[in-house]
């Protein structure tokens, strides 16, 4: 059997409203999207790390610190509202016609996610590797609080305990957090929406529940983690 081909791509658009210039945004003295890169970069199991844009400083940058930008992504597929998967499978496409080049496995980083354990890439990863049944493989993390969702004028509880119960006897329910790491087969992007029908969850059990840098108060938040806490990207 030949050996699957494993890249990660990153999406850096420009044009950022919540905070400017937000995937060059500098954090600990580095730019956002160097995390992305280094965590890409950190499994010997990914063999190239390719970051798609539309801005020729965030390529710059991204080269500078050792991901591959083979070519500037359309405006057609940087707008607010374009899809990550049509991203995604723009990049793909575009990335066979001119370098020949398809790879198996997608990993999939999101920017502003930058608080993750870097052993959960290989078990994503390997997780495909060990099956080929499995379309994608995720990291999830365990929420105790109580959600509702609203039907019509009311409010139904997603819980499925019926009573309250202590966090330690409550049933989780899992956040999909698939920014920290997503390894998905390149037929998903294509057939269905990123994730495939047959997954694997990789469970996350950080302190930190949740940073995912939007706006100033995140990225305030995540300065204060890493000072105060002494807790670093990527750990």
């Amino acid at each position: 059997m030949n050996k699957l081909k494993i890249a990660s791509i990153i999406l850096a658009r420009s044009g950022s409203k919540g905070l400017k210039d937000k995937n060059i945004i500098k954090l600990n003295k580095k730019p956002l999207i160097f995390y992305a890169i280094q965590a890409a970069k950190s499994s010997k199991k990914i063999e190239r790390v390719f970051v798609s844009t539309d801005s020729h400083k965030i390529s710059k940058i991204a080269k500078f610190y050792g991901a591959e930008v083979p070519f500037l992504r359309k405006k057609k597929y940087s707008g607010d509202f374009v899809s990550t998967e049509a991203s995604l499978r723009n990049f793909l496409d575009e990335l066979q016609k001119k370098q020949n080049y398809s790879p198996d496995i997608i990993v999939y980083f999101q920017i502003t996610d930058i608080f993750r354990k870097l052993e959960l890439i290989d078990h994503c990863i390997n997780s495909l590797l060990k099956n080929k049944q499995i379309d994608s493989s995720f990291v999830v993390t365990p929420v105790h609080k109580n959600f509702w969702k609203k039907e019509g004028k009311n409010l139904k509880r997603l819980n499925t305990s019926k009573v309250y119960l202590p966090r330690q006897k409550k049933p989780a329910i899992y956040r999909e957090d698939t920014g920290l790491c997503l390894a998905t087969r390149n037929k998903c992007i294509t057939f269905s929406n990123r994730i495939g029908k047959k997954i694997k969850y990789v469970i996350n059990n950080s302190e930190i529940d949740m940073v995912d840098i939007h706006n100033k108060y995140d990225l305030k938040i995540a300065e204060k983690i890493i000072k105060e806490f002494k807790i670093q990207p990527n750990f």
